[in-house]
């Protein structure tokens, strides 16, 4: 640690000597080691990924606008296989989180590359979409190329976390993901007004325009707190070592993140278009969406605030009980823009914190192994995009369903939907019933470190 010379604060630094044997390099360098948990470069760096999240999530986020659009101007095209496109969008960029994630920690000092191509792809699918007009094209652009590129956007600033808020990591996150909350506020509104004023191509135009210039400047502010030095032989081999597979609470956890992104999702996607089936207008479904993106934004930060200081059990089963509450009681009996208003809001709050949590799940296995805790992590967001994925052909075989549910739950013959959402989203709270009562059971049921 280097020494002040006078009163003047100073910018700690490290020496670094790398003399493993079989590497071929020696590094003797000093290089500034920022403070964690605070400081002017912490919040920096917190507020540039704030602002990727925002942008690269929003757009998926706010998919049931462009499907209310797409099934009004493309009737040719069936909705189910255009539905597909929104579950894809963002099954793709959660599935993506290990192996991008695996390759920040692997070349950190390659961070800014993988997030410049990123954002390459990311400009390709939306200038793809400006231009589909048949299914494949849809899903190529819009489906894959965005969301591959959106992974390799955000995903290099998330493995950077545990490095800049070891202390307040819950917190940090729920900052972080409420971008995408506060993205799914304005966005709807947009892109509705747009795609019904300008249409398809010119608003795909725009969004790409502004996509790409207001992620650019964050570039700068996206950088590991530790010095990026390229991973030693037996870092490398640690990143295969998947020993923690054999902890009790993996599992357990593994799967109910799985389902809870199997019905996180759903409602997002169709909430817009139930609102039109039961005659609302195109802004009042706008509203609906943005409000269920809109109440993401406190749950994720209260959800994150309150894993570090209280048990995280109970957590799990807040976000996801109250979730599966709302959907039984709240989607299924809605007919007016009011009753949708308010399940969007109370399911917005619930659901969209859960991912909040994941820090906690990864810190509770791996816990003071910050680049095992990065592996467990992305494991997580793998979960959900598994889940995702499936949602899509499960809810359009669900939405086409005849029978076997009242007409009087659930507008027209969406609820055989509404059901499977609620139920999914109940069974995935009994993860945190192993959680409670199983071999770990301590560690879950105990309180989160405090600052």
């Amino acid at each position: 640690m280097a020494t002040p010379t006078n009163s003047e604060p100073t910018t700690p630094t490290t020496d670094f000597e790398l003399n493993e044997p079989g590497a071929s390099f020696q590094v003797h360098e000093s290089v500034p080691v920022h403070p964690p948990d605070r400081g002017a470069h912490a919040y920096a760096y917190l507020f540039a990924s704030f602002i990727i999240e925002l942008l690269a999530w929003s757009l998926p986020f706010s998919y049931g606008v462009f499907l209310n659009y797409y099934t009004d101007v493309l009737p040719e095209i069936p909705s189910s296989k255009l539905a597909v496109v929104g579950t894809l969008s963002t099954g793709v960029m959660y599935l993506a989180y290990p192996v991008v994630l695996r390759a920040t920690t692997l070349f950190p000092h390659r961070c800014r590359q993988f997030m410049a191509a990123g954002l390459a792809l990311c400009v390709a699918g939306l200038l793809g979409a400006a231009w589909s007009t048949k299914p494949w094209h849809f899903i190529m652009a819009q489906g894959l190329a965005y969301s591959i590129g959106g992974a390799l956007l955000s995903f290099p600033s998330v493995a950077f976390l545990f490095e800049w808020f070891p202390a307040r990591r819950g917190l940090a996150m729920g900052i972080l993901f409420s971008g995408t909350g506060i993205g799914g506020i304005v966005m709807p509104f947009a892109i509705d007004v747009l795609l019904r004023r300008l249409g398809q191509r010119d608003t795909f135009l725009i969004i790409t325009a502004t996509f790409a210039i207001a992620i650019l400047p964050c570039f700068a502010f996206i950088k590991p707190r530790l010095p990026p030095l390229p991973a030693l032989r037996h870092e490398r081999e640690r990143l295969f070592d998947v020993s923690f597979l054999a902890n009790g609470m993996f599992w357990p956890l593994f799967i109910c993140s799985t389902l809870q992104g199997l019905a996180n999702f759903v409602p997002g996607i169709y909430l817009p278009s139930y609102s039109s089936d039961i005659g609302l207008s195109n802004a009042a479904s706008a509203l609906v969406a943005a409000l269920i993106n809109g109440a993401s934004v406190p749950g994720a930060i209260l959800i994150g605030w309150a894993t570090d200081r209280y048990a995280l059990s109970g957590t799990i089963v807040f976000s996801t009980a109250g979730a599966a509450t709302a959907v039984f009681l709240l989607w299924g009996f809605a007919r007016g823009l009011a009753q949708l208003a308010i399940f969007a809001i109370v399911y917005g709050f619930c659901a969209g914190g859960f991912s909040a949590m994941w820090p906690r799940f990864a810190s509770a296995i791996a816990q003071d192994d910050h680049r095992l805790a990065t592996t467990v992590y992305s494991l997580f967001g793998a979960s959900r995009g598994i889940g995702n994925i499936l949602a899509g052909p499960i809810s359009s075989a669900l939405l086409h369903a005849r029978g076997g549910v009242s007409q009087s739950y659930g507008a027209r013959n969406y609820g055989p939907l509404i059901l499977f959402t609620g139920a999914t989203m109940l069974a995935s709270a009994c993860g945190s019933l192993f959680g409670i009562f199983g071999p770990r059971g301590r560690v879950l049921s105990t309180r989160g470190s405090r600052p």
